[in-house]
């Protein structure tokens, strides 16, 4: 899954509203995300990626 939120603002404002609308999202999307994170397919699917345990 891919979220992507775009924003339009003027330049004076954009690093700081970039900042905390960063933030926002990441708070917003949290519990979205961690129910497809915590799922058995997920851990298969990215387990070549970890190293042995």
């Amino acid at each position: 899954m891919l979220v992507t939120i775009l924003e339009e603002t003027d330049e004076a404002n954009q690093d700081f509203e970039a900042d905390s609308s960063a933030g926002e999202t990441a708070l917003l999307s949290e519990k979205a995300l961690a129910e497809d994170w915590t799922r058995d397919e997920e851990d298969e699917a990215w387990k070549h990626l970890q190293p042995d345990q």
